[in-house]
């Protein structure tokens, strides 16, 4: 088995790829913890900018539904889960380099969580946005519900996480989810600009930038992820969360 989570270093850019493309990237713990090391690692391997990325035709479908299923305790095995998808984004807050989402195909459920996380998030033109928990009977993690809020305002992220409709990139970028739209054809250079123009920024005066928009709009993200953590540990003891389960990967099969 290849690994979850691919490393490259190009020009003082970390790429981190989730790399589960036959799952469209779900995440599992492997992939998640793959994710934090990379996480971690990069500035000690001279990087100056990370991206993230998913290899095939996701970004990533957030959790590994399956594996929830079949999980002999699955309340305990979503609490692993909900922990180190937490420790990712309390990461992608702390590090001080800039950390972009590169988000070519879906990011559902976590994976619209990680994407928002990011400092900044590049899209392609065809990509789509859902967070999707409500399909299951699960509440939003992975700070959603904290950084939904800051960004949308209270009606409009009730809207998304409630309704769980597809929200198409250009879209998002109306909302202000998206900084940048790409056209398909052309995500990989303008992604690849943009990356560079990052790198080159002074290294410290983004650190501290960075800081000082975590203090203004994030002091409590991590104490928020340990509530949602618990309430989808919770949820996933519920009958409805399993009834729901069964029926989503059976329409799916």
């Amino acid at each position: 088995m290849g690994k979850a989570v691919l490393r490259r270093m190009e020009e003082g850019i970390c790429y981190l790829s989730l790399n589960r493309p036959q799952r469209l990237n779900a995440m599992d713990p492997y992939l998640l913890e793959g994710l934090l090391e990379g996480l971690q690692g990069a500035a000690a391997e001279g990087a100056r900018v990370v991206a993230i990325e998913g290899v095939g035709r996701a970004f990533s479908a957030g959790a590994d539904l399956v594996e929830f299923y079949r999980a002999e305790d699955t309340p305990a095995f979503v609490y692993r889960v909900a922990k180190v998808l937490n420790s990712v984004i309390a990461e992608i807050r702390r590090t001080d380099l800039p950390v972009v989402a590169l988000v070519k195909g879906a990011a559902v459920g976590a994976g619209f969580s990680l994407a928002l996380a990011c400092d900044l998030t590049a899209a392609s033109e065809g990509s789509v946005f859902n967070l999707g928990y409500m399909r299951v009977a699960f509440s939003p993690d992975g700070g959603a519900t904290l950084l939904l809020p800051r960004l949308l305002g209270l009606k409009r992220s009730m809207e998304l996480c409630l309704l769980t409709e597809d929200l198409p990139a250009s879209r998002a970028q109306a909302l202000g989810l998206v900084n940048f739209l790409f056209p398909e054809e052309e995500f990989e250079g303008r992604s690849r600009e943009l990356l560079l123009r990052l790198r080159d920024l002074p290294p410290k005066a983004v650190a501290f930038t960075k800081r000082l928009l975590n203090d203004a709009l994030l002091p409590e993200l991590e104490a928020h992820m340990e509530r949602e953590r618990q309430g989808v540990t919770t949820l996933a003891a519920e009958e409805a969360f399993r009834e729901r389960l069964e029926g989503f990967l059976k329409g799916r099969s």
